[in-house]
């Protein structure tokens, strides 16, 4: 009795329903936008008289030259004007690929079969024109009448080069080209890419304070909070549990305000004075912490109170202007990165415009706050944390006092005790279990379509839907449940002792994270991406070889400007739709294209010898008991001869949301009396 099996709102390749009908439909725009530059450029060099009228007779005679000639002669020798149009003309049809400059996720994205081939291609492509030095119009010139030439991948970069070195060589013989204004208009006509942006409403909104502004958490008041959050929750922990006194908590938090994290030693240093004054010298080295017991390696400090302290050395104490530059950097550094259109999108400016932004927001700080060049030149280079807190800048604002005088964050959102507090402070947040409903609202209803256009996740929204459904007829049949109790997906079947060892391997994992990105900026990746960090992990897990051939891999052979080795997925992503971890590993990048969408006992099995190195290599990969290597499940993932049909990452990770989702849904029926 009410059960309920239902089909997941994707294709059996496990894609969103829509996903053809958006990639048709930006297809339809990459060409409609394609036709109108080339339009544009058309007239552009046809008022210059470098082509002749589009549809006149001399448009079909000059479109029929060899382009790629055309491009490598106009090197060396002087091209007629319409042969100099003609070859502009080409490297506009021609622009190839641009990534993106700011990325604005750590997650690592995974690309599907044909991206990693082009992906590959154009690194070849580029180490093939560093090899030859040549352009890249002259190096496909050169190939025979039977390689390909159209399709070929390369950078966007490479065709800039072609196209300023084409025009300086032709620029002695066409007066035209001597027109710095006329270069720039071309340029930006063939080159000019439009700006990535992201939607505002992605973002979510503040429960306690709907529609004012999130606070990100690279601004000094997130930081503030969630250092706050955990200096309140610590405690001394073994037999003598008891919280910190006021004393022992300025101390703590005396250090922390200029550190971005300090060591349980650096909390027992903070503390030895004031033990040393009562007469117990050397009894803050027996001290343990709740947090610490807990697995935590260090307390959480203020990263940009850090970065401050740095940067303005003994006059930040003391400065006149301490709270407004706190209140200033972020939001000046962010608008100088990115700029907003309308109410709705942000865009990532381009290169040229976020150096230019930052200077100016250099020379603010400097005109409105008095510092020095230098101080404004160390603020303008600041990286500052990514992301957004789930609570806007009012709300923290209100919050900061309470978690100064020591509140815990849990008794600010949640507690009784402070409920008349967040009645008076937000009388117009988000009450999940404050209005009792009989039935679970309809979509069709205008409040509950506004929240359901929030949740991003086909599969999540039409299982709340069929949840609507089951609970309101059990309501019919049986009347309103006295409790309601929801399972969490990562926890089902599960023992308290399981749920543990996971939260410990997580917080495991989290440190060998921290200290790849440490190990990878010390060797010239600054602000390593979660892409580069994985691969890392990688890297260590299979004692930097290659499992599939042995080869030993360098540093340089996977971050490299033209790596070697890439990221694959030990059975096909498309098939077990398994993008985790555990599914990783490195492999050679001809390998991999050879492995394609097979498990390695699919690609390798059928060769014993080979199958039986494999096998060598990946024992002397398993991690030591405590130490860094493969995991015995993933090696015994990599030698499976078959692929087993169950759950993937992808559906528990739905089935997960749907979880989180399910309990705010449910809560509306009937108050929420927390976790059991």
């Amino acid at each position: 009795l009410g059960v309920r099996i239902f089909p997941e709102s994707r294709d059996p390749d496990g894609k969103p329903r829509n996903q053809q009908r958006r990639q048709k439909r930006m297809v339809r725009r990459q060409l409609r936008r394609r036709r109108a530059r080339r339009r544009l450029l058309n007239e552009a060099l046809h008022e210059a008289g470098l082509l002749p009228t589009f549809g006149s007779p001399e448009w079909p005679a000059i479109m029929a030259s060899d382009p790629y000639d055309l491009r490598k002669r106009g090197l060396a020798e002087a091209l007629s004007a319409h042969e100099v149009g003609r070859a502009v003309y080409h490297l506009a049809q021609r622009r190839h690929f641009r990534g993106r400059e700011l990325e604005e996720s750590d997650e690592a994205v995974q690309e599907e079969a044909d991206e990693k081939e082009a992906k590959t291609e154009r690194e070849s492509t580029l180490h093939a024109l560093k090899e030859a030095n040549v352009t890249l119009g002259a190096w496909l010139s050169d190939r025979g009448p039977h390689d390909r030439r159209r399709g070929v991948h390369a950078h966007r970069s490479v065709v800039q080069g072609e196209f300023e070195k084409l025009w300086a060589a032709q620029a002695p013989f066409h007066a035209v080209l001597r027109d710095d204004t006329f270069k720039a208009r071309i340029g930006n006509t063939i080159f000019a890419q439009r700006p990535v942006f992201w939607r505002k409403n992605t973002l979510g909104e503040c429960r306690f304070m709907p529609g004012e502004t999130l606070c990100p958490r690279g601004a000094w008041l997130s930081q503030q909070r969630r250092m706050l959050e955990k200096l309140n929750n610590l405690a001394i922990a073994g037999g003598n549990q008891r919280p910190l006194d006021d004393e022992e908590r300025a101390a703590i938090l005396g250090r922390l305000q200029t550190h971005a994290s300090i060591t349980w030693n650096g909390v027992q240093a903070a503390l030895r004075p004031i033990f040393k004054a009562r007469g117990e010298p050397g009894a803050e080295k027996r001290l343990r912490f709740n947090l610490e017991l807990g697995g935590e390696k260090k307390l959480l400090g203020n990263a940009v109170e850090a970065k401050l302290a740095t940067i303005f050395g003994d006059d930040w104490t003391d400065h006149p202007h301490k709270q407004p530059i706190r209140d200033a950097v972020h939001q000046r550094l962010w608008s100088a990165d990115y700029g907003e259109i309308g109410d709705q999108r942000v865009v990532i400016l381009l290169p040229d415009q976020r150096r230019a932004q930052r200077e100016m927001a250099a020379r603010s700080f400097i005109n409105d706050f008095g510092i020095s060049v230098e101080q404004a030149e160390a603020l303008r280079g600041l990286s500052l944390p990514a992301g957004w807190e789930p609570y806007s800048i009012k709300a923290l604002q209100a919050f900061l006092p309470h978690l100064e005088a020591g509140v815990r964050f849990g008794v600010l959102v949640n507690g009784p005790e402070l409920e008349d507090w967040r009645n008076e402070t937000f009388p117009d947040r988000e009450r999940p279990t404050g209005e009792i409903l009989d039935r679970l609202p309809s979509p069709a209803s205008k409040e509950e379509s506004r929240r359901v256009a929030m949740i991003r996740n086909p599969t999540v929204v039409r299982t709340q839907n069929e949840l609507r459904k089951v609970v309101n007829n059990l309501i019919d049949m049986f009347g309103k449940p006295d409790l309601i109790r929801v399972e969490m997906a990562r926890d089902v079947g599960k023992s308290k002792r399981e749920r543990e060892e996971i939260q410990s391997a997580i917080r495991k994992q989290e440190r060998r994270r921290k200290e790849a990105a440490k190990d990878l900026e010390s060797k010239g990746i600054p602000g390593p991406s979660r892409a580069d960090v994985e691969k890392w992990l990688l890297w260590k897990e299979s004692q930097e070889r290659c499992p599939y051939t042995g080869d030993q891999i360098g540093f340089d052979a996977l971050f490299g400007a033209a790596p070697r080795f890439e990221v694959e997925h030990i059975w096909p992503r498309w098939r077990s739709f398994d993008n985790g971890f555990r599914n990783k590993t490195l492999c050679r990048k001809d390998v991999n294209l050879q492995k394609s969408n097979r498990t390695p006992h699919e690609f390798i099995g059928y060769d014993p010898d080979k199958w039986s190195a494999i096998q060598s290599r990946l024992e002397d990969m398993i991690a030591p008991r405590g130490g860094v290597g493969m995991s015995p499940g993933k090696m015994k993932r990599f030698l499976a001869e078959t692929m087993p049909e169950d759950f993937t990452a992808r559906q528990l990770n739905d089935t997960g949301y749907a979880a989180r989702q399910a309990i705010a849904f449910l809560s509306r029926l009937w108050p929420d009396v927390g976790p059991e």
